[in-house]
């Protein structure tokens, strides 16, 4: 059974100290490397509804955004810690692997759809988009923006319908390009 998380939006979000440090570690690095200017990148990955996440080259993830985590239930240290296959449902582990395979040799992929398992157990249903940063002709990093599969995605974030032209994947991007340097 599909069911939908129901977020607490009105409380602080629980962290302990370490999700605090990774938090504000990533937030810290952003600020030192766009200053006022770019700071903005990262309120709009953090806090955006579609569930945010990029995966390393081996298949790790190394980020999360808050909706993510809210939604399917892990904190940061735990996301950190997981293979993308370890959230995937089992019955989509082999169409997964070989979306991750094509974006890694530089495809992107549009309206995937697939389960999600919740660390309580429960399923998601979801859809989204996924691509990979490159450099030097390297896979460094895969970028998925997911949104439960019943929701749509709202106009506020289309690609190039953010406000100054920049939607929520070219933010993604810019976003983790600074979290690299």
């Amino acid at each position: 059974m599909f069911r939908r998380r129901k977020r607490e939006e009105e409380s602080a979000p629980e962290l302990d100290n370490g999700s605090l440090r990774g938090v504000l570690d990533d937030h810290r690095r952003v600020e030192e490397v766009v200053g006022e200017v770019g700071g903005g990148y990262w309120d709009m990955i953090e806090n955006s509804p579609s569930m945010i996440q990029s995966v390393n080259p081996d298949g790790k993830y190394f980020y999360v955004n808050r909706a993510w985590r809210d939604e399917l239930g892990y904190s940061i240290e735990e996301a950190r810690g997981l293979s993308f296959l370890e959230v995937v449902h089992p019955d989509y582990h082999e169409h997964c692997t070989l979306v991750f395979s094509d974006i890694l040799s530089g495809k992107s992929h549009a309206g995937v759809e697939c389960d999600f398992v919740c660390k309580d157990g429960s399923v998601v249903h979801v859809r989204g988009n996924v691509s990979c940063r490159f450099e030097e002709g390297k896979p460094v990093a895969t970028r998925g923006v997911f949104r439960l599969a019943d929701e749509p995605l709202p106009e506020s974030e289309a690609v190039g319908d953010f406000e100054g032209g920049i939607g929520m994947e070219e933010a993604f991007l810019a976003f983790q390009d600074l979290r690299e340097t």
